[in-house]
Formats: C-alpha cells, sequence, structure tokens
C-alpha cells in the first residue's frame, strides 16, 4: 500500500489508528489471510505499531500503546512485572473520551464489576500496586488490564515497574509519545523517569511540567538507549506556580540513526506531588493532546506560537452537538486563542473562534454554534504571544471534571442554574484543604467533598463557601477522604445570573498563594498577622504594580523578591527588610519599576500584607495587563507622570459581561482630570480608538465622576465580551477609582474609608455591602449630596437581610436637611463584629452623591475639590487624608463646622496625628468657615522625599469636638483644580487677579432653580475691592463667553448673587456649570450655592445675597452654639 492506493488508510494529525469489522466487505473471506501494512513520514518519525486479532494485547515494559475504543467497548491488556519489582504502576491518558482501568491478578477478564483494582476518575486514571498490598503477586507475575470506554475514546496506555528508591529510577523508564501528556505522582524522595526518542537532532525539544500538588526537580539529557544521559544536565523546578518548561537543542552524535538519539528525564519528588509532563517536537511530534478538565502549562516567547489539539464528545448522545469551554489563565504575559475544527492549524488571520482578551482568555463555544458540528469534534488551538508569556490552558465540556493546580488560581464561569465540577489531587498525607472563591460577577456558591459532585447535603463539615461571605477562605479537613482526589463544586447564585469566578485551593496550608496578573484575590489577614502570596515577573517585565484594598480594617503593604527582603521574615522585622512597602490607611499600592533598585525580571515576587488590625481584603498583582474589575467593588489606580507632563499616563480596566444586560461603568475621580474611554474590541482605548464615552462631561476635575453605561439595544453591545476601560491622564498626577455594575447587580461592596460618586433614580434604592473585620471598631455611614436631594435616606441591617424603610436596624431617615450619616457604635446592642452590613439608599428624586464607610479605625480619602460633610461622636476622633502634589498649586484646607466647634491635628508622617504628633493643628468656631493654606513653601517642608509614595504626598487629618457634645462639620482639601460646591454649604475661598476662583455646581434631572451667592470677607470690604462672578456650561470661560455674570464692590456691600431659573433657556438639566470668581485685587470670599429643594446655611460673620422667584421660598439654617449666649 502506499498514498495513493490502499484499502484502509489514517492520516490523522498525531497517532492513527485503523480498525476493520467483521462486516467490512473488503476483509477477506473468513477474516483469514494476510493483510500488507504501510506506515509513511513526511518527517523523521518514531513510532510504535501493533496489530492484534486477539482479544489481549501485552504490553511492553515503559513502552505506550495508543488503542481506540467506541463506546461500551473494552480493550484487554496483559502486562508481566519483571521479577526484582516491588511496584507496578499502569497509566492510563486519554486524547479525548473517558476511558476506565481494571485490573485482576488471577488471569480472569476484568469487568465492571469484576476486578481486584479499579481507577475509574473522569480524564486519565494511574494505578499503582505496590508489594505492601495483600493482593500483590511475586513476580515474575501477569496482570490483566482491562480499559472500558465509557464513551468512544482514543486513548495511551502504559505499564512501568520496577524497585522505587530515594531519587533513583527505580521504578522503570517510561518512553513518552511525542504530542501526548502524561500524568504522575510520587511521594518525597521518589523519582520518575523516562525516555523520548529525537526524530529531527536539528530541531530543539520542548519539554512542559505542569504541577498540580507539591513540588518537583526535573533533570534532562540526552544520550542513546543504552547509554543514558550522558551530555550536560539541565534542570529545572516544577513547583505549584502552575508548572516549568524548558527548550532544549539536542546534544546528540550526528553519525547516530534517526530515533537513537534519546532524551532523558528524570523528576524527583521535593515533596509528595502530582505533575503532568508533555515532550514534543516541532517537526514530528504535532499538537499537544489535551486532557479533558487537565491544565496544560506551557511559555513562549513574544511572537511564538503552540499547538493543541482536544476532542469534545457526548457519551450519552454520540450524535449530538458538543460545547466545550477553553480557558487560557496567563500568569504573566498576553497570550492569545485562535481555534479552528477543520483539521487544518489556525492562524491570526484563519481560524473559527479567536478570544484575545487582554487579561485572560475564556472562551465558551456552544453547542448551539453553528458551526459546531454533529458528533465527536476535534479542534485545534493556537496560543500565540502577543508577548513573553507563561500560562496555562485548559479544555473541558460540560460533564468534565476540571483539575485545579495547586496554589494556582483558576477563572471559570457557571452558566444561570448550572454547577462546574472541580477536582484537586491530594496525597495520603494531606489533612486540610484551603479553598478561596472570588466572584468576579453574580453570587456563586461553592463546596468541598469527598466524592464528586458535592452539594448543600453532602459536602465535608465546614465545605461550604460563599463569595458573599466574610471569609475569604475555609479551611476543610480532608484526613478521612478516601480516595486521591478531593471534589469541589461551585454553582451559580440564586440570583438567576451566570457566574464568573476565580477559584484556588491548597493542601500545603503554608505555601503562598499565586496571583494571577491582573485578576483580584479576596482574602483576609488577622490582626498583627502576615499573609503571604506570590507573583510571576516575566524575563522583559519593566514594572509590578500590586494593591491591597481593604473592605474592612487596615493593612500595610510589602513586596520583595523570592529569596529577599522580607521573604521568610515576621512581625515589624518583615516590615523593616522589605525591598518595597506601602502602610498608609485605606487603599495601599506599590509600584516596583526595572530601574529600582531590588529589581529583578524572570523571577518570582513575594508579596506580603499585614493586618493592622485584621482586614478582609482584595489584592490585585498587574504587570502589563488590564485591571479585571469585580462586579460591584471599586478598584483604584494611580497616574503618576514620572517622566514629566510630557508622557501621557492611563490604566486599562477590563470587565466581563456574561449576559444580556445592561451595565454601567463608574469612575470616582480624587486628583487630576482624566479622560475615560470604553471599548469592547481595543484593549487600550484611547482617545484615538473608543466606542463609548461618558455620558456628560459633568465636571473638570478632582472630586467628579464619569459614568458610561452601556445597554443591550447599544450598537456595539455583545454579551460573553469583555469590555475595556482607558482612564488617561495627559498632563497631571491623577488617582481614580472604577466600579462596574450591571443591571444585576445588587450591592456594591464599599472599601473602609473610600468614597464613591453614585446616581440614584427617583423612588430607588440603592444597595451597599460593607464587611466588619474582627477589631475593626465602630462604622459610619455617611453621604454626602451634591445634586438633587439634598437629604438622602439610610437604611442599615447586620443579619443578612436587604435594608428599606420598613426593615432596618439603623437608619437616618429624618426629614431635615441636614447631614446624612449613620454611627454604630460597638456599644450598640445590635452591633455585629465579623458581619457584613448591607445598606440601603433611598432618594425621592434622581439625585448625585458620594457614599462613604468607615471604621473606627480607618481613615475616610478625601477627594481633592470635594467636601465631604461627617458627625464625630462625643469623645471619638475622626481620622482623614488627602494626596496632594508637592510640586503643586497650594493645597487648601476648608472646614465648616455646623454643630460644635472642632479642633484639627495635621500631620504628614503621622497616620493619625495628635497634639503631641502633628505638623500643625488649628480649632475652628461653630458656624464659621475656616480656611488654612499649604503654600509651596510649607508643602515642601512638609513633603521632604522620605515621605514621598510615587512621588505624592499623604496629609493626614484628625478631627474631634473640644465642646461636651459631638461635632459635625465639612471637611475639603483642594489644590489646583475647581472645587465643587455643595448646595447649601458655603465654602470660603481666596483668589487674585491672575489666580481665579474655580467651582463647579451639579444640578439634577429635575431641573431645579440654582442660586450663587458670592459675599468678600469683612477685612476686604473695607478696601477698594471689585471680583466678578462668571458661569458657564461646558468648562470654565473668559468674561465674554459666560453665559452669566455678575459684579461684587467692596463699597457696595461687596456681595453679589447670580440667579439660574429652571425655565431659563440656558438652564441645562443634570449638567454642571462652571464657576469663576475673578477678583481685581486678593481677597477673601465665601461662596454658596443652593437649589430651590434645600437650605443654605448662614454662617458666621458671612453676609449671604441672594434672590428668590416670585411666590417661591428661599430657605435658610443656622447653626448656634447653646452655650455662648444669645
Amino acid at each position: 500500500p502506499n498514498a495513493s492506493h490502499s484499502t484502509w488508510s489514517s492520516t490523522r494529525l498525531g497517532d492513527d489508528s485503523v480498525v476493520i469489522a467483521p462486516s467490512d466487505p473488503n476483509r477477506a473471506a473468513g477474516g483469514q489471510g494476510v493483510y500488507f501494512v504501510g506506515v509513511t513520514a513526511p518527517t523523521n518519525a518514531t513510532f510504535t505499531i501493533t496489530a492484534s486479532a486477539s482479544a489481549r494485547l501485552r504490553l511492553v515494559l515503559g513502552r505506550p500503546q495508543r488503542m481506540g475504543l467506541g463506546a461500551d467497548k473494552w480493550q484487554v491488556f496483559v502486562f508481566t512485572v519483571p521479577g526484582n519489582a516491588t511496584e507496578v504502576t499502569f497509566t492510563c491518558t486519554p486524547a479525548f473520551g473517558d476511558p476506565d482501568l481494571y485490573v485482576t491478578v488471577d488471569g480472569t477478564r476484568p469487568a465492571l464489576d469484576h476486578y481486584d483494582w479499579r481507577s475509574v476518575t473522569s480524564g486519565g486514571d494511574t494505578l499503582t500496586v505496590s508489594d505492601t498490598d495483600s493482593k500483590w503477586c511475586a513476580p515474575p507475575c501477569t496482570y490483566t488490564v482491562g480499559v472500558y470506554a465509557w464513551a468512544a475514546s482514543n486513548f495511551s496506555l502504559v505499564a512501568v515497574a520496577g524497585t522505587p528508591g530515594s531519587g533513583t529510577c527505580g521504578g522503570g523508564s517510561m518512553e513518552l509519545e511525542g504530542g501526548t501528556v502524561i500524568y504522575a505522582a510520587a511521594l518525597a524522595g521518589q523519582a520518575r523517569c523516562y525516555r523520548f526518542a529525537v526524530d529531527a537532532a536539528a530541531d530543539p525539544v520542548a519539554v512542559a511540567v505542569t504541577s498540580f500538588a507539591g513540588e518537583a526537580h526535573v533533570r534532562a539529557a540526552f544520550g542513546t538507549r543504552a547509554s543514558g544521559g550522558t551530555s550536560a544536565a539541565r534542570e529545572m523546578n516544577a513547583t505549584s506556580s502552575a508548572g516549568s518548561s524548558m527548550v532544549l537543542q539536542p546534544a546528540c552524535d550526528s553519525s547516530v540513526e534517526v530515533g537513537g538519539c534519546v532524551l532523558h528525564l528524570r523528576v524527583t519528588a521535593a515533596t509528595d506531588c502530582t505533575f503532568s509532563l508533555a515532550v514534543s517536537q516541532e517537526s514530528s511530534a504535532g499538537p499537544i493532546a489535551l486532557v479533558p478538565g487537565r491544565p496544560q502549562y506551557g511559555t513562549l516567547a513574544r511572537g511564538g506560537w503552540s499547538y493543541y489539539t482536544f476532542v469534545a464528545s457526548n457519551p450519552q448522545q454520540p450524535h449530538a452537538r458538543v460545547g466545550l469551554t477553553l480557558s487560557l489563565m496567563p500568569l504573566y504575559g498576553d497570550p492569545n486563542m485562535f481555534i479552528s475544527n477543520d483539521g487544518d492549524a489556525p492562524t491570526e488571520e484563519s481560524h473559527t473562534w479567536a478570544s484575545t482578551a487582554a487579561g485572560g482568555d475564556h472562551l465558551l463555544i456552544s453547542a448551539d454554534d453553528p458551526r459546531v458540528p454533529t458528533g465527536a469534534c476535534r479542534y485545534v488551538i493556537g496560543v500565540r504571544a502577543a508577548s513573553d508569556t507563561s500560562f496555562s490552558l485548559s479544555a473541558y465540556t460540560h460533564d468534565s471534571l476540571v483539575t485545579l493546580q495547586e496554589g494556582v488560581p483558576l477563572t471559570a464561569i457557571a452558566q444561570a442554574g448550572a454547577c462546574i465540577d472541580f477536582a484537586l489531587h491530594s496525597a495520603p498525607r494531606q489533612h486540610a484543604l484551603a479553598l478561596s472563591l472570588t466572584a468576579l460577577t453574580g453570587s456563586p456558591v461553592a463546596y468541598v467533598g469527598a466524592a464528586r459532585h458535592p452539594g448543600p447535603a453532602t459536602h465535608l463539615p465546614g465545605g461550604r463557601l460563599e463569595s458573599s461571605s466574610t471569609d475569604a477562605e475555609v479551611v476543610v479537613n480532608v484526613t478521612r477522604v478516601a480516595s486521591e482526589r478531593v471534589y469541589v463544586t461551585v454553582c451559580s447564585g440564586s440570583d438567576g445570573q451566570a457566574s464568573r469566578f476565580v477559584l484556588l485551593a491548597r493542601l500545603h496550608l503554608d505555601q503562598a498563594p499565586l496571583l494571577v496578573d491582573g485578576k483580584p484575590f479576596a482574602a483576609s489577614v488577622a490582626g498583627g498577622r502576615i499573609a503571604e502570596y506570590r507573583v510571576v515577573v516575566g524575563p522583559r517585565a519593566q514594572r509590578l504594580q500590586v494593591s491591597a484594598s481593604p473592605r474592612s480594617g487596615d493593612v500595610a503593604l510589602l513586596l520583595s523578591p523570592r529569596g529577599r527582603g522580607h521573604d521568610g521574615a515576621a512581625g515589624a522585622a518583615a516590615y523593616d527588610q522589605a525591598v518595597w512597602r506601602s502602610d498608609v490607611p485605606g487603599v495601599n499600592s506599590i509600584l516596583a519599576r526595572a530601574s529600582d533598585p531590588g529589581w529583578c525580571s524572570d523571577c518570582e515576587y513575594a508579596i506580603g500584607v499585614m493586618g493592622q488590625p485584621g482586614a478582609n481584603f482584595t489584592l490585585l498583582a498587574t504587570l502589563e495587563r488590564a485591571y479585571t474589575l469585580r462586579d460591584g467593588e471599586p478598584q483604584t489606580a494611580q497616574l503618576v507622570h514620572y517622566d514629566g507632563v510630557a508622557a501621557n499616563r492611563a490604566a486599562y480596566f477590563a470587565y466581563s459581561v456574561d449576559e444580556v444586560m445592561g451595565f454601567s461603568i463608574i469612575v470616582t475621580v480624587y486628583m487630576g482630570s482624566p479622560d475615560v474611554f470604553v471599548s469592547a474590541t481595543d484593549a487600550r482605548p484611547s482617545a484615538a480608538s473608543y466606542t463609548w464615552l461618558p455620558r456628560t462631561s459633568s465636571d473638570s476635575g478632582a472630586g467628579g465622576i464619569r459614568e458610561v453605561t452601556i445597554r443591550p439595544e447599544d450598537a456595539g453591545f455583545c454579551s460573553g465580551c469583555t469590555y475595556y476601560v482607558g482612564v488617561v491622564s495627559y498632563a497631571e498626577n491623577c488617582t481614580v477609582a472604577v466600579t462596574a455594575t450591571s443591571d444585576g447587580t445588587r450591592t456594591v461592596n464599599l472599601v473602609n474609608g473610600l468614597p464613591l460618586k453614585q446616581s440614584i433614580v427617583g423612588g430607588q434604592y440603592n444597595y451597599y455591602a460593607v464587611n466588619l473585620a474582627a477589631g475593626a471598631g465602630d462604622l459610619t455611614v455617611a453621604l454626602q449630596p451634591e445634586a438633587g436631594d439634598t437629604d438622602l435616606d439610610i437604611y442599615v441591617t447586620a443579619d443578612g437581610s436587604q435594608p428599606s424603610a420598613d426593615r432596618h436596624a439603623w437608619a437616618d431617615s429624618a426629614r431635615r436637611d441636614d447631614e446624612d450619616q449613620v454611627t454604630i457604635l460597638r456599644t450598640d446592642p445590635d452591633y455585629c463584629e465579623g458581619c457584613t452590613y448591607n445598606i440601603a439608599v433611598f432618594a425621592t428624586h434622581t439625585s448625585t452623591y458620594t457614599v462613604v464607610a468607615t471604621t473606627s479605625t480607618g481613615t475616610t480619602l478625601l477627594p481633592l475639590g470635594l467636601p465631604s460633610q461627617q458627625r464625630v461622636p462625643l469623645g471619638a476622633t475622626a481620622y482623614f487624608k488627602a494626596v496632594v502634589n508637592p510640586g503643586g498649586d497650594p493645597a487648601v484646607l476648608t472646614l465648616v463646622p455646623l454643630r460644635a466647634p472642632i479642633h484639627v491635628a495635621m500631620s504628614t508622617t503621622n497616620p493619625q496625628p495628635s497634639d503631641a504628633s502633628n505638623r500643625a493643628v488649628l480649632d475652628a468656631p461653630v458656624g464659621q468657615p475656616t480656611r488654612f493654606t499649604l503654600d509651596r513653601a510649607r508643602l515642601r517642608q512638609w513633603c521632604p522625599d522620605g515621605v514621598l509614595h510615587d512621588g505624592m504626598c499623604s496629609v493626614f487629618l484628625a478631627i474631634s469636638s473640644p465642646a461636651a457634645e459631638a461635632a459635625a462639620f465639612s471637611v475639603g482639601i483642594s489644590q489646583g483644580s475647581g472645587t465643587v460646591l455643595i448646595p447649601g454649604l458655603p465654602q470660603v475661598a481666596a483668589a487674585g487677579p491672575s489666580a481665579p476662583a474655580l467651582f463647579t455646581v451639579t444640578t439634577g434631572e429635575a431641573g431645579d432653580d440654582v442660586a450663587l451667592s458670592v459675599s468678600m470677607r469683612e477685612a476686604d470690604r473695607s478696601a477698594a475691592v471689585t471680583l466678578d462672578v462668571l458661569v458657564s456650561k461646558g468648562g470654565f470661560k473668559p468674561t465674554d463667553e459666560a453665559e452669566w455674570r455678575a459684579h461684587a464692590d467692596s463699597r457696595e456691600g461687596g456681595a453679589a448673587s447670580i440667579f439660574i431659573a429652571r425655565d431659563d433657556a440656558r438652564a441645562c438639566v443634570s449638567c454642571t456649570y462652571h464657576v469663576s470668581v475673578v477678583p481685581s485685587a486678593p481677597c477673601d470670599f465665601t461662596i454658596i450655592a443652593s437649589s430651590g429643594r434645600g437650605h443654605t446655611l448662614l454662617a458666621e460673620g458671612s453676609l449671604v445675597h441672594q434672590e428668590v422667584a416670585k411666590d417661591q421660598y428661599a430657605l435658610f439654617k443656622t447653626c448656634v452654639n447653646r452655650d455662648s449666649g444669645d
């Protein structure tokens, strides 16, 4: 026979098989006769060929035997154990299908109900029998091995036997098939040995070890079959950081015949471990066949390709269409997937499916896709590296058991009303399993069990974990688990939505979990303890940014290369030894750059999170990819212009939408004035490439909000897609928080002390949640209305229920125009430590507001230019911080005491300043706005290099009441850009002819009247000073372009006002007015913006000049000190 003349043929890429059935009309009469077989090789090839007309095939020691079986079929093998062996291992690796192993020792044929040993796990099977087993028979002894295919299967079976010893190959050497993944396990000190025949001496050999649990060391050398490894050995470590790989150039004598050059491998277990091994030569081996549900590790240089194959089938319905899921998880870098099912290898230009998301690829090919054929289908997956990358690739169908790699996070999606089954290989000496579940969308629930499909009634004690729980991790006792696997099932939540999540499991509890580039990880840490994590940095990495956002409590953040700095140290010593560290209240962030001392590339970094006190937090490490947004949880980013204003800075975020529903991206600006762009096609959206912009340019500068809402009816909307958000700063440092919420988002998770800008539709509720860690202290929830309602309602519960006006434990809903705040004291009988507090905000009219939740041990961040109204209980102290540019414009602190005088201590070195430790103290009388300026000289003095963090300076405030009553006040810091005017709240400011004061005021959708009043301070009224008040839309404009203008003269009372009626043709709805105050000479003044819905606060000693429409009311209020007489 030859390629053009044959009766039967098989020309698949990789292994081939031909089955000639008894009913085949071309078969010789009676089945007897001579069959001629020709094997042709387009490239050099080493292969095993077997022909059999009998029921049993003989296995050769260490030589794999590949077979194909139809559904519900058997193939029987026999294997004779050599005389000196004390252990025999049978390994069955499927290319597709689900073959199981059944073994007998008495020569009888195995059956489903007749066997001495069996292995019936989904996917591959490994079965080891040793001389400690009661049924072991002394060699030479023949074992009968039956392989049963539940579904149509193609598999490789290999038997090895020997006498395992410490670090030796006493268990025999297994022949490896190019492109075929084999699975193995070893106890600490044991070795597993392999050999691979090199077909092309000029082509490199790729070796990939995928780690599932424990740690192994790999040693490789070239030689001949007889001599073993004779070349210089290469070594690598395979730990639970997903795996390792190396590419080797064959080192054999050129005179060696094809197949005579052999790569010898020895894998030695440093700890009890499980792993898989794949070896391939591109010229001969073809793609690596993925085992269903088992991750395959790989590395690629930029522009490189790796190819894999996967066969999807349904054993219960052989002719049905079968969907599959492909998960590509990069440890670093940016790999992309291209898929085909037409037999050809996919390329960037020619493929059937592709997933090129920046930040990991997760592709679901639905059974309803018209490109999916009926019956079993073979897919070819090409992975291309857009940059140097290390990754793990998994393929599985809906009924597959997905294997977890210990300590390595896996991203997956549980469809609405469905579950996904996982398994983790465990050694007999494992006692506990730690499981972490981080929800990206939805509300997934995880169960841990000793058998497959654990659920609400069948999980192990303590083996249930909700993503919404305050516990970021559960530890489950698995001592009594009889099998070598622990099972985990993750189901979508009761909200009826698909759940996208990150799952991580550990058997070695002292092992630091691995962080994946751009993926958030929810965790917790006890007070005074350090939680350790790891991240892998590629060979060409230029930067690593790590951030920890506490949902409750506070943390310090440490970063060092593994084996250096704080790695291995504990307590205060660890903090002092860290190469990089950050210890500021609230969100901590570290940016390590290649130019920094201590930087290393192509290595692992140790990350430490220290609780102070205990904290629940979200940890994120990014190298070059987008931040992955968790549904309803803010993610902060800082854009710092290290290289001067000429170099633009941008931060990118990714949000995946798995359902057909609308969603919003909300950007809260704390510093700077960034632009925001959103795209579903460009991973780095910009002014030159975007699909959506914020719906309004409602502000310019800090304290603002950029909101993008995308609906299913939008032209660019797609479900199952990843949307990218670009936040770009062109000429100034910038700090933001980005929050993504969908129509199905029930709550937004608040970060301790981090204010969020929000909008609310009139007559509806917005819901929030905050986790209160042990030792967190009192909890304060504060709102700052900006437009619409000036009085919002707050309702809080701590029993897991959703609060409302009818059901709550705490509330601030009195019909008064006052600060909106709820404070829950530790002495409150309903106070619950370690609980989740649910918060509801209600507005009568469509409104914009800021919400913040802060514990008494936490610190509230002040966005530049946005005042914050707060209350501090009697005898307590409230802590704040603002981040300023030490080389920028003067920073101005504005205080307005509302109910009692306040005492303020300020510092740039002590996060909790006091009278004994401060840079300055000041007292502000009740009702009198007070201003404190950090001019350029003071900024230089207060912000030396030693206190700067990423080039920025934190100003800390401690505010308390010296009077015998609680204090209510407004506090804000501005620097350079416009200050937000809160309706009814006076602001004190200063301006000069060349330095006008800038403000913004936002209107609600109800179209209220807006009144602006400006009055000079009394000291300036005696001088001949004038000032112009200019109001415009769409930005700050010069005098001749302003839509509204007013003039004040110190000789005529020094006050001016502007009234913008709702029916004014120039007025706007749900927009921002920009206000400029330009004096003829330097002067101080008070400015107030009022809406038609609220009261204006009359500050002591300030004159308000205001207009009121006919038949309307202007409402005012004033605060008095009851102890100060009339």
